[in-house]
């Protein structure tokens, strides 16, 4: 979907079901509004530095998070950085390890094949996972940063949580989900521990861009796709590709997107710097996380109303068999080595204390 078609659907859906409006859209409307004066801004010491991301640039909703935290950090380095994003299909950590970029902005599931460890910090697969908000508690007083920033270390990189797909996302398809058989040998685009997950119950877990789901959907490519909530999959066109939301997906809490900063850079920066580019990608974390939030129940209003598409629970049969095999896959992960155990030990620990369970059940929410 074009950006621009976007922004203008999103603002209509939000006045038609709420008074919500994105602040990007915000922002977007506001920036047109003042002069351009960005130009003499820039001064003579500015560094030129490419942040790298998944998405290509006409991608909207995550390519737009991507292009809003450059414009931030230009803002609070009051012209000393100038940030080009640049498209690198294989993931930002490699295009940092490799010289190619300085930063990177997307979704550490693009970083198992270094370390599968990085899905504690992208999305677990299952039911009692960590949604946007138990995150950023475990990031932030759970000892969970500590955690990432060690693992991060060992490929040069700084990480932080800058970001948000949505909670809940669902998982699209073509046909409904009468029960786990309907998965057999299904096509079915996910990312993640998830594809070892539909691996499990017999489907077949294929890669497909976010900017080409709604196409695959469309032509029969693929049978199912998962990739993010309401907001999310307005924006990537998947309400007019599929007919059917089924469950709450296999990543139930959502995926989060990462800032990385390539640790040499990081390391030459002082005190002040680094305390800037922390707040601006927190601040970027919480915008993205209040952004999904508040448009999810009007969303899916709008795509049920205006697109026709049936929201239906997961089979009880396939619900069962994910969740088994979700289980067995973060087991399977967290014996990776000593540093997959130390992350799953915090993870779950924080998790039993944070929830008070008792047994493993979460307790159910209060809406």
């Amino acid at each position: 979907m074009d950006r621009r078609s976007f922004l203008k659907s999103t603002t209509a859906a939000a006045a038609a079901s709420a008074t919500i409006v994105p602040h990007s859209v915000s922002e977007t409307a506001a920036a047109a509004s003042l002069p351009d004066t960005a130009a003499p801004a820039i001064h003579s010491g500015t560094r030129e530095l490419i942040l790298a991301m998944p998405w290509r640039d006409s991608v909207s909703g995550p390519a737009d998070q991507a292009f809003r935290i450059a414009r931030r950090l230009e803002a609070a380095f009051d012209g000393r950085w100038r940030i080009t994003t640049r498209h690198h299909g294989h993931g930002g950590l490699e295009a940092v390890m490799t010289a190619e970029a300085d930063l990177y902005f997307g979704t550490e599931n693009h970083n198992l094949s270094f370390h599968p460890a990085f899905a504690y910090f992208a999305a677990l697969p299952g039911a009692g996972v960590f949604n946007a908000d138990d995150l950023v508690a475990w990031l932030t007083i759970g000892g969970g940063q500590e955690h990432w920033d060690g693992l991060a270390a060992e490929f040069n990189v700084k990480p932080f949580l800058a970001g948000h797909l949505g909670r809940w996302p669902g998982l699209w398809s073509t046909s409904p989900i009468h029960s786990l058989a309907d998965l057999a040998g299904q096509r079915v685009a996910v990312q993640g521990l998830a594809r070892d997950v539909l691996r499990g119950v017999g489907a077949e877990p294929v890669h497909v861009p976010a900017e080409d789901l709604a196409a695959a959907l469309r032509t029969g490519e693929i049978a199912a796709a998962e990739y993010g909530g309401p907001l999310t999959s307005l924006a990537l066109g998947l309400p007019a590709a599929a007919n059917h939301i089924n469950g709450f997906g296999v990543l139930e809490g959502g995926i989060s997107l990462s800032l990385g900063i390539r640790r040499s850079l990081w390391d030459r920066l002082g005190n002040a710097d680094r305390t800037i580019i922390a707040a601006v990608a927190a601040e970027s974390a919480q915008l993205s996380i209040a952004e999904m939030r508040a448009h999810e129940k009007p969303l899916r209003a709008l795509i049920r109303d205006q697109f026709g598409v049936t929201f239906r629970p997961m089979p009880s049969d396939a619900a069962i068999a994910l969740d088994r095999v979700a289980e067995a896959v973060v087991a399977l992960t967290a014996s990776h080595d000593d540093t997959a155990r130390r992350i799953d030990r915090s993870y779950h620990a924080f998790r039993d204390a944070a929830w008070g369970l008792d047994g493993g059940a979460r307790l159910p929410e209060v809406s």
